[in-house]
């Protein structure tokens, strides 16, 4: 046979690539690349010096083929099937492969993006990146739930390009950053999708491989949450953690964070936020539990509602608010526990809020204080943490 298509089973383009060639059920030979093996990695560079899959190698046009959707149309024109990738109407061919680099850039990209970002060492991972490309990913969300039909594929009653490129995308994309019981539309396709002939042949060929994927790290403690009646019959969410030094689990070690809600003119207004922004932070505060992360989450009242304690020469001064309005002003605070502070900016750089900042500081562990906390007052700290978690 005169095509060899040049990949990795785990690779979410070549994924593309597959289900085009399954689809219509195209001979060709599949030479499997490990990109860790010396011989291979030279052989595949020497094809194509890029190095990127897939790449298909038609021996009979003495061609090579790079780039998924380039592949597929390559497909289209010389080994054309039963199902056509490409509309023969020119208008929804141009929305096809506008769709398909949809799907490529602001789904696969944003994905590689966060999942690149878990192979790289703890202090050359980029934090704020990773997050920006979450939020990409909940726009492209969004944009979908919206435009996609709610039976059939992506560009009506026919598959197409823009169909091949979307399981990959969604399938690996759900793995970084959950949909969420807002969408419907996305899981939806996203089923029919997988219960496609050719997508679960391409599913199943993955699956020895999946344990290769690099999942988030596990949290490290578990926490517990409670949640008591509080005034206008709201509910307050309280959660608690393990307080003192860092916990190990499988060798790392996990740091406790305090992150500040810096206040603002509406919050010492005392402006509560809208039912829609409840909302949104319950959501957010339900990521992090399930993350691993959250200890504790409060909002605080106005100044007015609080006082200062100022000390001179020992002896105190109570000053009552009202306060002035300053930068220093504080309107909330979480409490965090994570493997460094890239990972809780990595996380906090989600929060739901349109303006404002939040400060993030490490708590000391014990450790942190060096010998003049001694054992003996470490015992002494360590019970009254015990007493207090008992109470």
């Amino acid at each position: 046979m005169s095509l060899t298509l040049y990949y990795h089973p785990l690779s979410s383009f070549c994924w593309k690539v597959l289900i085009a060639l399954y689809e219509n059920d195209i001979s060709f030979t599949p030479r499997l690349i490990n990109l860790g093996d010396a011989d291979d990695r030279a052989a595949f560079l020497k094809l194509w010096p890029i190095g990127k899959f897939p790449v298909l190698r038609d021996e009979q046009s003495q061609r090579t083929i790079p780039e998924s959707s380039i592949i597929i149309e390559y497909l289209d024109q010389h080994f054309a099937g039963a199902m056509r990738f490409i509309p023969a109407a020119p208008d929804l061919a141009l929305r096809t492969r506008l769709r398909d680099r949809f799907l490529d850039l602001y789904l696969h990209m944003p994905t590689q993006t966060i999942v690149f970002d878990r192979l790289r060492p703890s202090d050359t991972r980029d934090p704020l990146g990773v997050a920006d490309a979450r939020a990409r990913l909940r726009t492209s969300y969004a944009m979908l739930e919206a435009e996609l039909p709610s039976a059939g594929w992506a560009m009506g009653e026919s598959f197409t390009l823009a169909d091949c490129a979307a399981l990959p995308a969604l399938f690996y994309a759900e793995k970084v950053e959950r949909f969420g019981d807002a969408l419907k539309t996305v899981p939806a396709y996203l089923d029919r999708l997988k219960a496609r002939p050719s997508v679960a042949r391409v599913v199943a060929e993955a699956e020895p491989y999946f344990h290769m994927f690099p999942n988030e790290r596990e949290p490290t403690l578990r926490t517990k949450l409670i949640a008591e009646p509080c005034r206008r019959s709201r509910r307050r969410i309280v959660f608690l953690g393990g307080q003192g030094n860092p916990a190990r689990a499988s060798g790392r070690v996990t740091m406790r964070f305090m992150v500040i809600v810096k206040a603002t003119r509406d919050t010492e207004a005392g402006v509560l936020p809208t039912t829609e922004e409840f909302a949104a932070m319950g959501r957010f505060n339900a990521e992090l539990v399930k993350a691993g992360l959250m200890e504790a989450g409060e909002g605080l009242h106005p100044t007015a509602k609080g006082a200062r304690i100022a000390f001179s020469d020992g002896k105190p001064r109570v000053m009552r608010g009202p306060f002035g309005f300053t930068s220093d002003l504080t309107a909330g605070f979480w409490m965090l526990k994570a493997g460094s502070l890239d990972e809780v900016i990595e996380h906090m750089a989600r929060a739901p809020f349109p303006s404002g900042e939040i400060e993030i500081r490490q708590v000391y562990a014990d450790e942190d204080f060096g010998e003049t906390f001694t054992p003996e007052l470490r015992e002494r700290v360590a019970r009254l943490r015990a007493q207090a978690g008992n109470s």
